[in-house]
């Protein structure tokens, strides 16, 4: 992932939300056992 916190926090801050989103989706698409 490419973070550019000095340049643009805000874009930063929104990779990192989707980040972790993308992270929970594909976890929860794991079948549970």
């Amino acid at each position: 992932m490419i973070t550019e916190c000095s340049s643009n926090p805000i874009a930063a801050a929104v990779e990192k939300e989707a980040g972790w989103l993308l992270l929970a989706s594909s976890i929860a698409s794991m079948p549970k056992e």
